[in-house]
């Protein structure tokens, strides 16, 4: 708060927000006999959310962030949860635009995706045949974005697979030819032009350059779908042809925030259980009707991931908050499974 007011700090109530949706269930039992049954249960839901109201004078709250790179905002008229990020610069046909040595420029501050999934479900199928039961739950969500700070520096330090991108090119390039930093940048030296008298001009650019098609070999990593910067004289708008050193590539996180950010769909074989009801007359005659049933089970938790397009190893559903802010992945324990056994009885 303005110091002018005689206050530092305030305490606001934060706003208001707008949730609805749908959630829909069944259950049914498609097989019932004497000594067979299945049972179907199944669920779904989706939720919406819409920031109505904030402070006056304030348009979004940022709660959280995330390597300097990534915030994470509740913002008027939007959804509850959304991530912002300095990214890549593009033009208005959504090329990149790079500088004349192939480097990304970058804005700060742009909307980089909202968290919240479209929807999430559940299936579980029970089967029992006789004393014999088996139960098996599948969970599934479909959207959602999760932004991940370990494959953000994995990638920065190099301990990636997509870090290993143009890594083998750039150092036989740099290394054992000895091409300079012009070679790299699309351009020839002018000594080895067909034009003698070939200089650069003040802005660095020459006036021969080397197209990248198939009879050229790669130097390093090319950003993506990228074209040149107004500010580079004479190549404004055409096709970036410059290579980079990967590794100043994937530090760059003014403007890779992209790369890191996963869709949160999945899978999950979520549990499984196996049990058997002791007969009756076993527990008349062998407990001395002590207990009217026991069953025993084996159960497991967290079994599988069946589908996900988040990397190995990093669970769709990690979180760095139990609260509202979510979408963030900061160091998260590798997904685990648990397996065990059920004891219940009735006296």
């Amino acid at each position: 708060m303005s110091k002018v007011s005689g206050y530092t700090q305030g305490v606001f109530n934060a706003g208001k927000v707008k949730n609805w949706g749908t959630e829909l269930s069944m259950g049914i039992t498609p097989v019932r006999l004497k000594d067979f049954q299945w049972d179907f249960n199944f669920n779904w839901s989706k939720n919406h959310s819409k920031v109505l109201k904030l402070p006056d004078g304030v348009d979004r709250i940022q709660l959280a962030s995330s390597e300097g790179t990534v915030q994470f905002y509740i913002e008027k008229v939007r959804s509850l949860g959304t991530l912002y990020a300095k990214m890549a610069k593009r033009d208005e046909d959504g090329n990149i635009l790079v500088d004349r040595e192939g480097k990304l420029l970058n804005e700060a501050d742009q909307f980089l995706a909202d968290v919240s999934p479209k929807w999430i479900g559940g299936v579980r199928n029970s089967f029992r045949y006789k004393g014999v039961s088996v139960s098996v739950l599948l969970d599934f969500r479909k959207g959602g974005k999760l932004w991940s700070a370990t494959v953000h520096q994995g990638a920065r330090d190099g301990q990636t697979i997509a870090s290993l991108e143009g890594r083998d090119d750039y150092l036989f390039s740099y290394l054992i030819l000895g091409e300079n930093g012009e070679e790299r940048m699309g351009f020839l030296q002018p000594t080895y032009t067909n034009n003698p008298n070939a200089t650069q001009n003040t802005n660095g650019d020459t006036g021969v350059l080397v197209p990248y098609g198939d009879r050229f070999r790669p130097k390093g990593v090319q950003a993506p779908n990228s074209v040149y910067d107004s500010s580079v004289t004479l190549l404004a708008g055409q096709r970036n042809m410059a290579w980079l050193n990967p590794a100043n590539y994937w530090i760059n996180t003014d403007a890779n925030a992209h790369y890191y950010l996963y869709d949160t769909s999945f899978i999950k074989l979520k549990e499984i259980s196996v049990g058997y009801d002791l007969p009756r007359n076993f527990l008349r005659n062998q407990m001395k009707g002590v207990f009217q049933s026991m069953k025993l089970s084996f159960v497991g938790r967290n079994v599988a991931i069946l589908h996900r397009n988040t990397p190995k190893g990093l669970d769709p559903e990690a979180s760095s908050s139990l609260g509202i802010v979510q979408g963030f992945e900061k160091g998260f324990n590798l997904p685990t499974s648990t397996y065990g056994f059920d004891i219940k009885v009735t006296f």
